[in-house]
């Protein structure tokens, strides 16, 4: 009827959990262990195996599919539903719009006909309103460190309150020790009904081990820790704490550098670019910061047209083969190849929307400078507010919890950054997308 498959790694823990009898459980894993996949198979086997209760069609129970967000939820999770479900005949009806999955009655393990609770895939970004709107029988809360810290006992806790055997599957990745994550396993540590789960990334068998000893070669240790050990580190204030000044600002790029990008940080009154040319070393790609601008003079707004022409320099300037511009921000990408296009400039038509994911962005900017990857050549930048890129680069740090005094993993507000988001931009896009190869 429905083919349930764990690697090794999963199985462990499913399977202990089961053992034990827990309620709830949290896991903690490290990139590509495999998470939200096993989370997913774990609370469909529960739904086909576990329920003993009444279906109410006025009020009907729910396994829910829950992330920060209902996009993120729905391109994670929605196409490996469907590919289980849309021609099962198990099914009675798949609602595209309400990512809502009913099924047709079972016979389930102990003999009995019911109808299994539906599937619901759900996003927080309503501060959590349509959990407290559902009738949870079960709920797998994916990426639990980026809710608020209040969401299990505000609202996930109550709504598991009025379904007899509901029960709650919490997964995630370390973002230090401050997150809802890291409090929940704290504060559940000894609890009754929960057990609490670690997993590495070397568990999960389908990973290659060359691929992790790479990672951990170039990325910084604290990074790999978390990342792929799925250890609770201490942040440090500064974000790019391996950018070292006597290593990573030099007079001038190579000559023979292949390829030129320009990011671009949208803004009215502080819109920032930077350029960076790069060149394949011992086959991985350097990069050198070549231009490093924060347009205007931080408190009067600069024209569309103003922007356009200063970017249209910088790429003809510096033969630039692509733009990459905020995702959000799709009036521009137009107006830049627009632009481009009437201009002739070949770099300016390529624009395209970068990838806008600031820690993940943040900690692989990082990791170029611990590798030496990344320059900054002196005397490129255009100093806003009498700070230069060098110290922006040194000075963005992160938030602090005002309660506990640990650092969050997040950039603290009203600092000078734009120019490190534009950076950003190009570096990350490059980086998930592979452009610089093509």
């Amino acid at each position: 009827m429905l083919t349930i498959s764990y690697h090794r790694g999963q199985r462990r823990i499913f399977g202990n959990a089961r053992k034990r009898g827990a309620r709830f459980i949290t896991i903690q894993a490290g990139r590509r262990f495999g998470k939200s996949r096993g989370g997913r198979t774990n609370a469909i086997e529960k739904t086909f195996r576990d329920w003993r209760g009444y279906y109410d069609p006025d009020s009907p129970p729910c396994t829910m599919i829950v992330m920060p967000e209902q996009k993120r939820a729905k391109q994670l999770h929605w196409p490996s539903l469907l590919a289980m479900f849309e021609r099962s005949p198990l099914v009675a009806g798949i609602n595209k719009t309400d990512l809502r999955i009913v099924f047709n009655q079972i016979e389930y393990p102990d003999g009995v006909v019911r109808q299994p609770p539906d599937i619901l895939l759900a996003g927080a970004q309503d501060g959590g309103e349509k959990v407290r709107g559902n009738r949870l029988w079960g709920i797998l809360v994916d990426e639990y460190q980026d809710f608020p810290p209040a969401m299990w006992r505000q609202i996930i806790r109550p709504a598991l309150s009025d379904t007899p055997n509901s029960w709650a599957i919490l997964i995630g990745t370390p973002k230090g020790k401050a997150t809802p994550l890291a409090k929940i396993r704290r504060d559940y540590a000894a609890h009754e009904g929960w057990q609490h789960y670690h997993a590495l990334t070397k568990h999960n068998p389908f990973i290659p081990r060359a691929e992790i000893r790479a990672a951990k070669a170039e990325l910084p240790p604290r990074d790999f820790r978390q990342e792929y050990e799925a250890s609770e580190e201490d942040f440090p204030g500064r974000i790019y704490s391996e950018f070292d000044p006597t290593k990573h600002i030099v007079d001038s790029a190579p000559d023979d550098c292949q390829l030129a990008f320009l990011g671009f940080d949208a803004g009215d009154v502080n819109p920032a670019v930077v350029v960076h040319k790069a060149k394949q070393i011992g086959g991985k790609w350097c990069f050198w910061a070549v231009a490093a601008e924060q347009m205007g003079n931080g408190s009067d707004a600069v024209s569309d047209a103003a922007q356009d022409a200063r970017i249209a320099e910088l790429c003809k300037k510096f033969d630039v083969d692509r733009v990459f511009s905020p995702p959000e921000r799709g009036t521009r990408i137009l107006a830049f190849r627009e632009h481009g296009k009437a201009v002739g400039i070949k770099g300016m038509q390529r624009t395209i929307a970068a990838k806008n994911s600031v820690s993940p962005g943040n900690s692989f900017i990082n990791s170029l400078y611990y590798q030496n990857r990344l320059f900054v050549v002196r005397g490129c930048w255009v100093q806003p507010h009498d700070i230069s890129f060098p110290d922006e680069i040194n000075s963005y740090h992160r938030q602090q919890d005002p309660k506990t005094e640990m650092f969050i993993d997040e950039p603290a507000k009203n600092q000078v950054d734009h120019r490190l988001d534009a950076q950003r931009y190009d570096l990350f896009t490059l980086h998930t997308r592979s452009l610089a190869l093509r």
